[in-house]
């Protein structure tokens, strides 16, 4: 017997090449979410990195969503590049009407519910082009990765940040450790290198953590815990921003994204942690470039984070903002 579909009206978008994928969750049957968004995620449907389930709170400016990455752990507490998508489409789009909302002017300011936290999006229209721009307050992020640990890690020598539940890792470090990595583009030399480095993180900074394997990826091949969040930068930006960086989150399945703002803001916070943070004084600003083929650091968009400092210099906040947010698609996807 042929299962019926359904109907839920999507919206697609990206940051920087982060492709987000929002869905009506007032029309996917409970208890089927994690079906569904995985389905729309991969071939042959709408494709994406990460979907956003909305729903209508009753609240004027608030949104509740579900997270759902689409390898890995599939539910997700926070994802930047959907606040930065999800700012344009209530503006551009029909999504205001899934939630109730009216649509946003700018100086509105939307509440994000997520599982990390109430995550405030300004929306802004900008002066010199008009158009619509998003601030996403990180401090649910931020103040997640505070109570899971930020800490360096020697593995074999090398230096790695935990941040989190993120790798977090400096390529010119890798460069010293290994000189044949190559990370314009990578080569297979690297990858396999990457992806090693990335288990034995796994094993050792989740081995004494029993809050952090909720959140990483499993291995699909081994049921083990192998992946995770993956933020791989530098500090020779190629178009006067602060630092280029990319984001290799699980290579055996492919998934390298150009652009992430979570991993943004836990380079960010990694930064500020070995004391390389530009600037003086309590908020700070850093440009990140990010957005390339996704196999090379940097590219054409660029991650503006401030950088808010308490007087002892622990970041208390980061705002997040991206130049280049796109809406793709809207319609409706039949799973």
């Amino acid at each position: 017997m042929k299962t019926r579909r359904v109907p839920i009206p999507f919206v697609k978008g990206h940051m920087g090449g982060n492709e987000i994928v929002l869905l009506d969750g007032a029309h996917v049957p409970s208890g089927l979410e994690l079906d569904f968004a995985r389905r729309v995620l991969h071939a042959p449907h709408v494709g994406g990195h990460e979907a956003g389930l909305l729903y209508a709170t009753g609240e004027e400016t608030v949104i509740c969503s579900t997270l759902i990455a689409g390898t890995g752990n599939p539910f997700i507490t926070m994802c930047g590049g959907l606040t930065q998508v999800l700012g344009l489409a209530l503006t551009e789009t029909s999504v205001s009407d899934w939630v109730n909302m009216v649509r946003p002017q700018p100086g509105t300011t939307v509440i994000l519910d997520t599982p990390a936290g109430r995550v405030p999006l300004r929306i802004e229209s900008d002066e010199s082009t008009g158009a619509t721009r998003t601030y996403t307050d990180m401090r649910p992020t931020v103040d997640e990765c505070h109570a899971l640990g930020i800490r360096p890690i020697d593995l074999e020598g090398l230096e790695v940040w935990d941040v989190g539940e993120m790798l977090v890792v400096h390529a010119e470090d890798l460069k010293h450790y290994d000189e044949r990595m190559s990370f314009s583009p990578i080569d297979r030399h690297t990858a396999d290198k990457l992806r090693s480095l990335q288990i034995d993180f796994v094993r050792a900074a989740y081995a004494d953590n029993l809050a952090k394997p909720k959140t990483n990826h499993p291995d699909p091949e081994t049921g083990g815990t192998c992946s995770c969040t993956f933020c791989l930068y530098d500090e020779l930006p190629d178009h006067g921003g602060t630092a280029r960086a990319m984001f290799p989150h699980y290579l055996p399945g492919q998934v390298i994204e150009p652009a992430c703002g979570t991993g943004s803001v836990g380079i960010v916070l990694a930064m500020a942690a070995r004391g390389r943070l530009p600037g003086h004084g309590n908020v700070r600003e850093v440009r990140i470039e990010e957005g390339g083929e996704g196999t090379a650091l940097g590219g054409g968009d660029t991650a503006t984070l401030r950088v808010h400092l308490d007087p002892a210099g622990r970041v208390i906040t980061v705002e997040m903002h991206y130049d280049r947010v796109e809406i793709l698609a809207e319609g409706t996807a039949w799973v």
